[in-house]
């Protein structure tokens, strides 16, 4: 395994949190602005802040050659007196910190100059939004479903889903760690040729830890929903690459990440793609979007598809509302993924989208998210003492503490106070009142609860837990992905984009902006890659 530092410190400039682009008046009093004074002026002081500094296309304009240009640019930005920390070769960037007077000077000489603060990339739905909305249990069927198992019958699965497993192929994912569980370090077909350990590589932009770990647990998840072997779970929750390889690229700690951490894993698993193999960048992660070429993480993704990998985005979590995904899910480069819910059966007839999945169109006017995967409590690997295993816990607190609200006699039932029913239970404005109405309307929204909380294992044991997200649906299609890379190492990131588009089933009632192709269907996928693969084979023959 490749053990190696990034080479920079973690700097937290500006702490956002909740949905993509909003920011608390209490982390805003926990920013830390560095106060110096301005250069141009004895008597002004002036913000420093970290930025990440790219040249737009009218710049790199100035020649073809991609090491000129980016030797030029550097001439060009010494030149202007710009410290530069740190280069990014993939997309020609650079770091350093700045006042407002060099930020304003760049911006007029032709350079995209994006703040490079800590945000939260793609936070998980609201639970309590998720439980005023449902219906029926959250349990992982996701497999099944994507398969078009038939419900109930052995068997029955397609003899492709045995032949390609993602074997030999690299899945870098670019998250909050990878924590190394038996079902992410373990392939579930061993080979003597292969790495016992299927972690082939790792790099923290965060900490410079050099052994891989997770205390976000939301990577460790998401490598498992790609690759997890099932391990620990006698193949119960066996994910559609058990056999690819994990490149886990820690860019996230538990209050967020930088961009240029970010483009900096996306450029690390360009130059590393070769040694290894990697076919796919996994980003179940995303902040506000504008406009795809204005954004370094869009930039970054194109120039990861141009050089050949697939990169497959989570399209966000912030439905159902219009023009709501994330970048970089709104590159028309990237495969976005938006979520479905598959009601606990492998039977596609009554699976509806997820309320919370993003939709689009973009800024640009795009059409997105490209296709759907289950995403509704997706059931993969748990990282021990991990932010998401605590979350997973509260929740199950909060059922012990449902369970104990129906024990109350009705008269004091209707006397808890709403502040209790909304900090202690979780309950929102509408269902208070709704609570309040009377007795059996509380016992109603009690039971509801009672039944979805306990049909929705957000930890079980010390293994694993549910999650809900696009984050989770995206890696579906990533191992999805790998397996089709599996079939056919020749395909191109184009390529595999069509072939998943125009194998997906379109779901009635829902436009282009809120499922675009449909909903994944892996078996047509791989098939297609297979037949591809034998078709390029014959070429080959033939011109030959």
């Amino acid at each position: 395994m490749d053990i190696r530092k990034s080479g920079e410190n973690f700097v937290e400039s500006r702490v956002w949190s909740g949905h993509a682009g909003k920011i608390s008046e209490k982390q805003e009093s926990l920013s830390k602005d560095r106060v110096e004074l301005n250069s141009s002026s004895k008597d002004s002081v002036d913000t420093i802040s970290d930025y990440l500094i790219i040249p737009r296309p009218s710049r790199m304009a100035m020649t073809d050659n991609k090491e000129e240009s980016f030797a030029l640019t550097t001439k060009d930005l010494e030149k202007r007196e710009v410290k530069i920390e740190d280069k990014i070769p993939l997309v020609t960037g650079y770091t350093a910190k700045l006042n407002q007077g060099q930020k304003k000077e760049l911006e007029k000489a032709g350079y995209i100059v994006y703040e490079d603060k800590v945000e939260q990339w793609i936070p998980e739905p609201d639970i309590e939004e998720i439980l005023e909305k449902s219906e029926e249990p959250l349990l992982d069927n996701a497999m099944k479903s994507i398969r078009k198992e038939p419900s109930g019958i052995q068997g029955t699965e397609d003899p492709i889903f045995t032949k390609y497993t993602g074997k030999g192929v690299g899945i870098a994912i670019i998250d909050t760690g990878v924590y190394p569980h038996p079902d992410i370090t373990t392939p579930q077909n061993p080979d003597p040729n292969r790495p016992l350990n299927k972690i082939t590589a790792w790099v923290d932009f965060v900490n410079n830890r050099s052994v891989p770990y997770d205390d976000g647990g939301h990577g460790t998840h998401v490598a498992g929903d790609a690759a997890g072997s099932g391990t620990l779970s006698d193949g119960k929750y066996r994910a559609f690459a058990p056999d690819a390889n994990i490149i886990g690229l820690k860019v996230l700690g538990t209050s967020g990440g930088k961009t240029s951490h970010v483009v900096k894993a996306i450029n690390w698993a360009v130059e590393n793609k070769d040694k290894y193999n990697i076919k796919v960048i996994n980003m179940s992660l995303g902040h506000k979007a504008q406009h795809y070429a204005e954004d370094p993480t869009d930039i970054a993704v194109e120039a990861a598809v141009k050089a050949g990998i697939t990169v497959v985005v989570a399209g966000g979590n912030d439905g159902p509302e219009p023009g709501t995904i994330c970048a970089p899910g709104d590159s028309p480069f990237a495969i976005t993924v938006g979520a479905i819910d598959d009601k606990n059966t492998p039977d596609r007839s009554d699976d509806t989208l997820t309320p919370f999945s993003s939709r689009g169109p973009t800024p640009d006017g795009l059409v997105k998210p490209d296709i759907l995967a289950p995403g509704e409590n997706i059931i993969a690997p748990l990282a021990p003492g991990s932010k998401a295993e605590g979350d997973g816990k509260f929740m199950q607190d909060r059922l012990s503490a449902l369970n104990w609200l129906k024990t109350f006699p009705d008269e004091q039932l209707m006397a808890i106070p709403d502040e209790i029913l909304k900090k202690l239970y979780g309950f929102k404005e509408e269902s208070i009142k709704e609570f309040k109405k009377s007795p059996e309307d509380a016992k109603k929204l009690i039971d509801k609860r009672i039944q979805i909380f306990s049909r929705m294992p957000l930890v079980m044991g010390t293994a694993y837990m549910g999650m809900p997200g696009t984050s989770m649906a995206t890696p579906i299609v990533s191992g999805v992905v790998a397996a089709m890379y599996e079939a056919n190492p020749d395909l191109t990131p184009y390529q595999v984009k069509q072939i998943l588009m125009s194998t997906a089933d379109k779901l009635p009632g829902l436009s282009d902006n809120e499922q675009g192709a449909g909903y994944l269907d892996a078996k047509e996928a791989i098939h297609k890659a297979e037949e591809m693969k034998i078709s390029m084979d014959n070429n080959k023959i033939f011109e030959g």
